[in-house]
């Protein structure tokens, strides 16, 4: 976000003056241990408790269940894999795509952005707004674009050269109360569109016009973007965690700790920091407006 955007999303941020403050994890609640370790990560002062909540966590290494229980480990199978670096998620859904194409008997295809430069499809999608240059697309495979669906058609392009370019690909979505002319209830069409990022050349940088699908496979996400999202079981890669918050994002979209499978190793020293002084202070004060916010409802309602 530019220095300006950020400004004013700040300057707004600041208007609210109606806040309530959520303190009960219901999602979690018939797990009250698991609960009480994320709330301690939500409000982290730098200890852990007499049982180190990392001691508890390591338990749910993916190596360790394989080793304790095949059946519980084979539970994670088509779990969603919830990690905080995008590199990290288009890794992890490429070799989705690759091993669902062999699964199902079919080939692993592409599909290329539509660019300038050939040589930009393999910039890191951290740098590209997001957009993928080279989109792994098998049908049948999850995908996901706000939702979650099913790709079940490609309508591509070829080149002389073979490379691919997805013109459209019908999803279906469940749930969804779209409904287009000539298509199944709750398929629903999805065109690719032109995003801008800046590229760097030496001193100076250009200005990349990407157009692509605005999807991706449907296995990996980032923290970012699963908040507010129910997801039992649930992978998490606690590795590259940037702060506490975040690792209390990964793992609160899971109903219980036994739902929760870590992808692999991770240090402790994370979980040992305390909130960030500028975080803890903005705590603090939305918490304030939460309290003006209950006691001038209790007296609207005539509430004592």
């Amino acid at each position: 976000m530019g220095g300006q955007s950020a400004l004013h999303g700040a300057f707004l941020w600041r208007q609210a003056d109606t806040v309530v403050e959520l303190r009960q994890n219901w999602r979690a609640k018939e797990d009250p241990l698991f609960v009480k370790m994320l709330s301690q990560f939500a409000v982290r002062v730098g200890q852990m408790t007499h049982v180190s909540d990392y001691e508890v966590l390591k338990t749910r290494l993916l190596s360790n269940i394989k080793h304790q229980s095949a059946e519980e480990f084979a539970s994670f199978k088509n779990a969603p894999i919830v990690v905080t670096r995008k590199f990290l998620r288009d890794a992890i859904n490429e070799s989705k795509a690759r091993a669902f194409a062999q699964d199902t008997a079919q080939q692993f295809e592409t599909y290329f952005s539509t660019e300038q430069q050939r040589c930009l499809w393999n910039i890191d999608s951290t740098h590209t707004n997001g957009a993928i240059g080279q989109l792994p697309l098998i049908h049948g495979m999850l995908i996901v674009n706000g939702s979650r669906g099913t790709l079940k058609s490609i309508i591509y392009e070829k080149d002389i050269e073979g490379f691919r370019y997805a013109a459209c690909v019908l999803v279906e979505v469940p749930g969804s109360v779209l409904a287009v002319p000539g298509l199944d209830d709750g398929v629903v069409p999805i065109l690719p569109v032109t995003t801008s990022f800046k590229f760097a050349v030496g001193e100076s940088s250009v200005n990349i016009r990407r157009t692509q699908l605005p999807i991706l496979p449907g296995w990996a996400f980032t923290d970012f973007k699963v908040q507010g999202n129910s997801l039992s079981p649930v992978i998490v890669d606690l590795t590259y965690a940037r702060s506490l918050q975040s690792i209390y994002v990964m793992l609160s979209r899971a109903s219980s700790l036994h739902n929760v499978g870590i992808l692999r190793w991770f240090s402790s020293k994370m979980l040992q920091l305390a909130l960030q002084g500028d975080a803890r202070e903005e705590l603090k004060r939305l918490s304030g407006i939460a309290d003006d916010t209950r006691q001038k409802y209790m007296t609207a309602h005539n509430i004592t």
